[in-house]
């Protein structure tokens, strides 16, 4: 989808990053799937954590509960930004050290990043899909204890932007 510069302009203005597509191949640690070799981003703006959300959670109900959760603990878009786990398996290594990956869903996060994650300065939080979360409201006990593990992260400082 191209935003028009109207559009461009007040997400700037709301200090709300904008992906880009660029035309130079990016390099990925990990296996990305046939349908999104040809598609790089932009690279990530200097935010503390990366929240991976999949599509049908990025809309909706789900979007507005992702936004309040986001709220709780503090992130806004200055220091947070929102990514499908195609976009993440395609962001370099290097730009995503010392952040923090807070996941809602399991399969979201490829599974070389998770295996490296305890030896390497990257904290990854996994957490249930917002979706899910929805349909099971029972299930917001365990979403609110990974909260307070992402919050706890970030203010120990464990996480450089």
């Amino acid at each position: 989808m191209m935003l028009d510069p109207g559009q461009l302009f007040a997400l700037t203005e709301m200090g709300i990053p904008v992906w880009e597509l660029r035309q130079q191949d990016v390099i990925a640690e990990t296996e990305i799937n046939d349908t999104s070799k040809d598609i790089a981003f932009a690279p990530l703006p200097p935010v503390d954590c990366l929240i991976v959300v999949s599509e049908q959670d990025n809309h909706g109900g789900a979007r507005r509960l992702l936004d309040a959760i986001l709220f709780s603990i503090g992130l806004a878009p200055h220091n947070s930004a929102i990514v499908s786990s195609t976009q993440l398996a395609q962001i370099n290594r290097s730009e995503i050290d010392h952040k923090l990956i807070l996941a809602f869903g399991d399969d979201l996060v490829p599974k070389p990043m998770i295996a490296s994650a305890p030896s390497s300065s990257l904290n990854i939080i996994t957490s249930i899909s917002l979706t899910h979360l929805l349909s099971e409201p029972a299930q917001k006990a365990l979403v609110w204890r990974d909260l307070q593990s992402a919050k706890a992260s970030l203010q120990r400082g464990n996480i450089a932007s």
